[in-house]
């Protein structure tokens, strides 16, 4: 007569910790995998909303008030008024003709308040306000009333210049 085969424990052991660790794997992968495509769907957004007008406005308003509630830690700012800035790009040029600028560095920005007369130059990488001066609105510009979609772009004194980028 045929003796019974005995199944060894070591074969179900084994069996178990492999679907336990392709358990785990499939787990890992599902969640990566929706991790990613959350990833992705927060990348098409940001695109579909940066390439209209109305999200590239709504971009520039955040920087614009991100720079301005590091500013209010230094100095007290008009109120009632939102500013204009703009990025400094290229500062030799700009030291140059204005000894405004002096002491800035590329990446500074300027906060002017046309309504308050005033311009601030901020560097957020020290977090120092670097300057402050008066602005004069260019006559021209304030005698002429400004196109319906965009505002008169005030010009600090002394005056900015090309290398200058408004946001």
């Amino acid at each position: 007569m045929a003796t019974p085969v005995k199944k060894s424990k070591k074969g179900g052991k084994l069996k178990a910790i492999f679907l336990f660790i392709f358990f785990l794997l499939f787990i890992a992968v599902t969640v990566w995998g929706g991790w990613s495509y959350k990833m992705y769907l927060d990348a098409k957004n940001q695109i579909t909303k940066l390439s209209s007008l109305d999200g590239q406005q709504e971009l520039a308003k955040q920087e614009i008030d991100k720079v301005v509630e590091k500013v209010k830690k230094h100095i007290r700012l008009p109120e009632g008024e939102d500013p204009v800035m703009a990025t400094i790009i290229d500062v030799e040029s700009l030291v140059k003709e204005q000894p405004f600028y002096q002491g800035a560095n590329n990446g500074d920005k300027v906060l002017v308040y046309p309504k308050a007369q005033k311009a601030i130059l901020y560097s957020p990488l020290d977090d120092i306000i670097v300057n402050v001066g008066p602005v004069y609105l260019d006559q021209a510009q304030a005698g002429s009333p400004a196109p319906a979609t965009s505002e008169a772009t005030p010009k600090p004194t002394p005056e900015p210049t090309a290398e200058v980028v408004a946001e």
